[in-house]
């Protein structure tokens, strides 16, 4: 189980290399199509290597007032994290201007709606596949304690998004790793993390490129 979250990691630093020459469509392109790669590895590893399935939790299932309820608490809750560590980061005098790397990446957005959606899409499914649905759940059980996991996997979840050079890309990402790996624990369906997880990201980038389009 340890060598499955060393492999995890080391297979999401690798697309650093590919991030490296970043802007360009089709490195980007290149990217987003490793993250279904590397899902796709975890998975194999998990059957043949692990033994056992690649989700850990059973799915439970909810009523659609239930789930759209669960979504709309970690939408307040993560939008309310975000603002308090804007506050705080503010206050220490530290910049949340994008940096020239994340410019870089909306760029390509622009004009380009189908990167924007298979790029929303892509971050969905595969991020919450493999740090709440593999990396979350091994910790949990290597550690045997769900805090430990939840930690661990949203510092990662954190760390893995330093590419964009801004402080509070970085922080704000760790905290809503928090948030959705919290829920996860506590309600065990990655669907209505993944649902979430697309929706957010489209509505973000979207209002984001229409505030810079309308300047």
């Amino acid at each position: 189980m340890l060598a499955g979250i060393f492999l995890l990691i080391i297979l999401l630093l690798a697309n650093f290399s590919i991030k490296l020459f970043l802007p360009s469509p089709a490195n980007f392109w290149a990217t987003r199509i490793y993250f279904w790669l590397v899902v796709a590895a975890m998975a194999f590893y998990a059957l043949k290597v692990e033994k056992q399935t690649f989700l850990l939790y059973e799915e439970k299932k909810y009523l659609f007032g239930k789930a759209l309820s669960m979504a709309f608490i970690m939408v307040v809750v993560i939008i309310f994290g975000m603002a308090v560590l804007n506050f705080i980061l503010k206050s220490f005098g530290l910049s949340q201007e994008p940096s020239q790397e994340t410019k870089a990446i909306y760029s390509l957005f622009k004009d380009n709606y189908l990167l924007l959606i298979f790029t929303c899409i892509t971050a969905g499914v595969t991020e919450e596949l493999l740090f709440r649905g593999y990396l979350h759940t091994r910790l949990e059980k290597l550690f045997g304690n769900a805090g430990v996991g939840i930690l661990i996997s949203a510092t990662v979840f954190g760390i893995m998004h330093v590419s964009w050079n801004n402080i509070f890309q970085i922080i704000g990402t760790f905290w809503m790793g928090l948030v959705l790996a919290f829920f996860y624990y506590k309600y065990r369906n990655i669907k209505i993390l993944i649902l979430l997880h697309i929706f957010y990201d489209l509505f973000s980038i979207g209002i984001k490129l229409l505030i810079d389009n309308s300047l």
